[in-house]
């Protein structure tokens, strides 16, 4: 691992410090310190290397009462809900750095890892499905809806620069569409289990320009496709959950939850460069 000096960055609303500590940010591989990007192309290949998603909530994790509802609830929103790391591995430090240290540059390279090892075999499934009749017609990314104020201070929206990444490697087969608009801006950084589930309540709405006329639901070419709901770090899964209600609720039939990394269970979540996180 490349050792990085940890610093204190200080964010305005016009996102300049962190334009800053993305142009000055060392264009070293974080997996093993190599010259010319943030992940070389060897660190990818091993990255990828036998890789599959896992679900968020396997059964063999689930050893409590509370876990083993949570994944009978999950089940209730998404047809699949998985993860492709664990925040304390390369990936996860990664999304780290990216999120709290505002470097920008990472988000494209960042997506297109979650191309890589996620939208690229969804493809592949939904050919093969439409060749039996059975398949979407398209697959629709959308990413969770950031805190605006957060936003403002990061100088772009995370979420919607790893979505791009994933669209741009897809060439065509997978759009961008945002579905859900934030509806308050909340800060889960250091909240409670209970907390978090109370915050994430009404966060997030559909956003209007999908619906049609009064029915307060999608258009019937959004039930036709394949979505996917991409978020960034999994703790409670609170914010997913809430996101994937509001999006079946407004008719959202094939639904995909996508989670980049997840804390390890039982383990504190990692946080670095100060409390700015969802």
């Amino acid at each position: 691992m490349v050792k990085r000096q940890e610093k204190e960055v200080f964010f305005t609303t016009e996102g300049v410090w962190g334009g800053l500590v993305s142009v000055f940010s060392s264009l070293l591989c974080r997996g093993c310190g190599a010259e010319g990007g943030y992940l070389c192309e060897r660190c990818k290949k091993y990255i990828l290397r036998g890789f599959q998603p896992r679900e968020i909530l396997y059964m063999e994790e689930a050893a409590c009462a509370e876990e083993k509802e949570a994944a009978r609830e999950l089940e209730k929103i998404f047809q699949r809900a998985e993860f492709l790391g664990f925040r304390d591995e390369l990936l996860g430090e990664m999304v780290e750095e990216y999120k709290y240290q505002a470097v920008r540059g990472m988000g494209r390279v960042i997506g297109e890892m979650v191309y890589e090892m996620y939208f690229k075999e969804l493809l592949r499934e939904e050919a093969r499905e439409r060749k039996g009749g059975r398949g979407c017609s398209e697959v629709i990314l959308v990413p969770m809806a950031t805190n605006r104020r957060h936003v403002r201070e990061r100088g772009f929206d995370h979420m919607k620069l790893v979505a791009k990444g994933v669209e741009r490697k897809a060439r065509g087969r997978v759009r961008v569409v945002p579905l859900l608009e934030r509806a308050k801006d909340t800060v889960q950084v250091g909240a409670s289990d209970k907390v978090r589930e109370a915050q994430a309540k009404g966060a997030v709405r559909v956003n209007p320009k999908f619906l049609e006329g009064e029915t307060g639901e999608f258009s019937e070419e959004v039930r036709r496709v394949r979505v996917v709901l991409l978020d960034d770090v999994w703790t409670t899964g609170a914010s997913m959950k809430e996101a994937g209600r509001v999006l079946r609720e407004a008719g959202v039939e094939r639904l995909n939850g996508l989670v980049i990394v997840k804390n390890r269970r039982g383990a504190s979540p990692v946080i670095r460069g100060g409390e700015m996180g969802e």
